[in-house]
């Protein structure tokens, strides 16, 4: 797997760091740019449309989950990682709530930061379907006039597009849930085909909205 990131921090002994760990770990993955705020990190993702963002919360000027809300807006296939020093509530729930991927502490192990990469690559369209193509469209009598296909969700199914709106990575719902990894990537591709969506991103929006 050759997944393309997108590094985010102000801190250069950081951004050196991080771009180590991918590109030296197994899998590696290939780091496509680097920047140091919320404006550069927006020009990269919309010229390079990178797969994964890994980003600093604590950016200049605005937060990691500003800096978010425009990439994902701008490329909604993008999976955006945010590290914080801080391990806040109010953090992690925000970012649960506006589709971010998964929410880490500054200091956790690199492989754990490293396997979460690999779980956002593996999550996002299209290197998250094995055959390179993406989910088939919704077929017309399963969408209403709101252009958003039905809740029509098997349990199973329900519980893990639940769990990823809690900020859940694909590994960690496989564990909540003791099935394969493999497994759950086949869930999120049939949430996504009958969300009528692309993305993770936009599976828990959908969701969301369905819920109320």
């Amino acid at each position: 797997m050759q997944g393309r990131v997108l590094l985010v921090d102000d801190d250069s002994v950081s951004l050196a760091m991080l771009r180590v760990c991918l590109e030296t770990m197994e899998p590696a993955v290939e780091v496509v740019g680097q920047a140091t705020d919320a404006e550069q990190a927006l020009r990269m993702a919309i010229e390079e449309r990178p797969d994964v963002v890994l980003a600093d919360f604590a950016l200049p000027r605005q937060t990691g989950l500003q800096m978010a809300s425009w990439i994902m807006r701008a490329s909604p296939q993008t999976q955006v990682i945010l590290l914080s020093e801080y391990d806040e509530p109010w953090i992690r729930y925000q970012s649960a709530r506006d589709g971010i991927f998964a929410f880490l502490k500054k200091d956790e192990p690199l492989p754990k930061i490293h396997r979460t990469v690999v779980d956002a690559l593996q999550a996002s369209y299209p290197t998250a379907v094995d055959d390179g193509e993406r989910p088939p469209a919704p077929q017309p009598d399963e969408t209403p006039d709101d252009g958003i296909a039905p809740m029509r969700l098997a349990p199973r199914e329900t519980r893990v597009i639940e769990l990823a709106a809690q900020g859940y990575s694909t590994r960690g719902i496989a564990e909540e849930l003791n099935i394969t990894f493999n497994t759950v990537r086949d869930h999120l591709k049939h949430v996504y085909r009958k969300l009528g969506v692309h993305s993770r991103h936009e599976a828990v929006l959908a969701f969301q909205r369905r819920m109320g």
